[in-house]
């Protein structure tokens, strides 16, 4: 065998350019979702070549006289892949060689193995540069979110999304997408987010709850007043007069 060619489409999300790599090293690595084309220049006119995965694959190579030439669609283990058939992918990782046979029936010795590698696809990373940290403000405030996204191959689309609290309903508050001649540029944007406008109030706690004592600083010793209500008022100890205090939404002490 003379050469091996690999021609590399990569997925088209990417934008990236077709590559061709011309030797004989033959190993592959590139995108899950790539189309990998394998090109053979064998030294003698050939009846017939296969590629033979270490996995058991076998992909049979079409051509004629010493240029054979077949092609298959990278993939990793439950990816989705763009085009192609599951029966036209190869799972990397994995190794393969190139079996052949000339017009006489003889096959080349001992085929070397090549290795099958997916290039990892980093997710997208984003930040929140403005405000930066936690902040608190009141409900009719406008807060000024600056919004910084990127990927290796370029950001599609951000979304900006809250929740209110404990509330398990998602909202999207507002989107970005790249400008024109820009889609492989990271998104930096700002919004002006108006509380006021997005039914957003501030946070309120329930006084019914569980039993609770509320102590109060004064001498002498103290004794605890219980009156059944949902909770309870530590108050000092007095032979006259005695209070009686219930604590709901307000504290209403009264002399009993």
């Amino acid at each position: 065998m003379q050469a091996v060619q690999l021609t590399v489409t990569p997925p088209s999300y990417t934008m990236l350019q077709t590559t061709t790599a011309a030797g004989d090293t033959g190993e592959v690595a590139a995108l899950a979702g790539s189309r990998v084309e394998v090109a053979v220049t064998a030294s003698k006119d050939l009846r017939s070549a296969r590629l033979v995965t270490e996995s058991g694959q076998e992909f049979a190579l079409t051509g004629s006289g010493s240029d054979w030439k077949t092609d298959f669609i990278l993939k990793v283990p439950e990816a989705r892949i763009e085009g192609g058939s599951l029966s036209r992918s190869l799972v990397a990782p994995d190794r393969y060689q190139l079996v052949l046979e000339d017009t006489l029936g003889h096959a080349n010795d001992d085929p070397v193995w090549r290795s099958i590698a997916a290039v990892p696809d980093q997710p997208p990373t984003v930040a929140i540069p403005r405000p930066g940290t936690d902040r608190q403000v009141a409900p009719e405030a406008t807060v000024v979110l600056k919004v910084a996204a990127k990927d290796d191959y370029g950001v599609a689309r951000v979304r900006v999304l809250y929740r209110v609290n404990d509330d398990e309903t998602v909202r999207v508050l507002t989107g970005f997408e790249p400008a024109a001649g820009a889609e492989n540029e990271p998104i930096v944007a700002e919004f002006e987010w108006k509380l006021g406008e997005h039914e957003i109030r501030g946070e309120t706690w329930s006084a019914t709850g569980p039993r609770r004592s509320i102590a109060t600083r004064s001498p002498g010793p103290a004794r605890r007043v219980r009156n059944g209500s949902p909770s309870s008022c530590l108050l000092p100890s007095r032979k006259k007069p005695r209070w009686r205090c219930s604590w709901r939404t307000s504290r209403n002490c009264s002399k009993v």
